[in-house]
């Protein structure tokens, strides 16, 4: 009973926190400090509200309709409530950041970590890296984090339990953060975590769960624009050439031989995939601190091997990263610090300078010349910015594909 008291004590209070860090933060947030995808959801509002298809009329929506369905839900509130859209739209945001906080202190004291409440403390509820994103970004990836969470948590519950209803909801949570954005489906690996329990009935609905709310949602606007969707979400591909492999072959090679390192990566990572896949599903036991890791190298590995990258897919890994600060070896926690430390000073860098993500120092220092910030924002710029981050991810994935070896080799 004890036990319960506390961990709800703690729950609450880094709840409590992590609402008032991100709160204080967008008082004082200037005017004007708005990212480029804020303004793309209020023109996408304002398509909705006007009657027309959004994916027909704007190139902003390039995943499936989970998010187009938040933004009308949050623009009728909005007029309802007579609260700005921005506004709202960020408190809603907020809301799923906090509710993710919550999530992975709950999963850091089932999986029995040491010192659960001050990793989630210091790593999410007052990491700057998550303010700016929700605050300052204002796109939807903590919605994928937090069905990245509940996932990952169904299936440690399962490994535990055995109880199949924990891995229907696996699914399930993977089924709808797929819904909102494709990548979570590369978690399917954590599904085969002694799957061999599970008796065909079972693995059919699971099956059913996790592709059934992105067939019928994709469905539906497919019939409405066929062509768009075709184009703008099943063939979407993130935008490439403005940080590491993709970046520097942009500057760099021709167009042809970046081509195809780029076909040999992407066959690289589905290659993982799969290998991961078979080795998951030959484990009879899955230990909580390796499936944790298994899903942020899963899910990072889209950041060195994908196509393209954006600054707020670091969103769907991070708590699962933090989620590790204290499961490994001193080496292990020595290249997640140095990552850390250089990834905190990178986002500052890009939230404070870069237009597009709202130029946050732009605007207090409206006296002071930022013309140069303009070369930064090129392709070349940005992949010289993030040059040291890519570094630090290669050797954070590095380290964790051998801790993975090493722990799943040892049983």
């Amino acid at each position: 009973m004890r036990e319960g008291h506390k961990f709800w004590r703690d729950t609450a209070i880094l709840a409590l926190i992590a609402a008032a860090a991100r709160l204080i933060f967008l008082r004082l947030l200037p005017a004007g400090a708005e990212s480029v995808d804020l303004h793309s959801w209020q023109l996408v509002a304002a398509e909705l509200r006007a009657g027309r298809n959004p994916y027909h009329t704007t190139p902003f929506l390039n995943w499936p309709p989970l998010w187009m369905q938040i933004i009308a839900a949050i623009d009728k509130a909005s007029q309802l409530l007579r609260i700005p859209f921005a506004t709202l739209l960020r408190l809603f945001l907020i809301a799923a950041d906090v509710t993710g906080v919550v999530a992975a202190h709950r999963l850091a004291v089932f999986a029995e970590l040491k010192r659960a409440r001050a990793i989630v403390l210091f790593g999410l509820a007052l990491n700057p890296i998550c303010i700016l994103l929700v605050c300052q970004h204002a796109n939807f990836d903590t919605i994928v984090a937090l069905a990245i969470l509940l996932a990952v948590s169904a299936v440690l519950r399962f490994v535990r339990s055995g109880n199949p209803v924990d891995w229907l909801y696996a699914a399930l949570a993977i089924g709808i953060g797929t819904l909102a954005k494709t990548i979570p489906i590369i978690l399917t690996p954590l599904l085969f975590a002694n799957w061999r329990t599970l008796d065909h009935r079972t693995r059919a609905l699971g099956a059913l769960l996790l592709i059934g709310p992105v067939a019928l949602g994709l469905s539906v606007v497919f019939t409405l624009a066929p062509q768009d969707i075709l184009q703008k979400v099943i063939q979407y591909r993130s935008f490439g050439g403005v940080f590491g492999v993709s970046g520097i072959l942009a500057v760099t090679v021709n167009p042809q031989a970046a081509r195809l390192v780029r076909i040999v990566l992407l066959l690289a990572l589905g290659t993982i995939v799969v290998l991961t896949t078979l080795r998951t599903a030959r484990q009879n036991a899955n230990e909580p601190r390796s499936l944790i890791l298994l899903g942020a190298f899963l899910l990072s590995g889209i950041i060195l091997l994908g196509p393209g990258y954006g600054p707020q897919y670091i969103a769907w890994f991070l708590p699962l990263l933090v989620l590790t600060a204290t499961s490994f070896d001193v080496a292990w926690r020595r290249i997640l610090t140095l990552w850390a430390v250089i990834a905190v000073l990178t986002y500052l860098a890009e939230y404070l300078l870069l237009r597009s993500h709202g130029a946050l120092l732009v605007h207090l220092l409206t006296r002071q010349n930022f013309a140069w910030t303009i070369d930064l924002g090129t392709p070349a710029g940005l992949t010289l910015l993030r040059l040291p981050l890519f570094v630090a991810y290669c050797a954070l994935w590095g380290k964790a594909g051998a801790l993975l070896l090493t722990r799943t080799g040892s049983r």
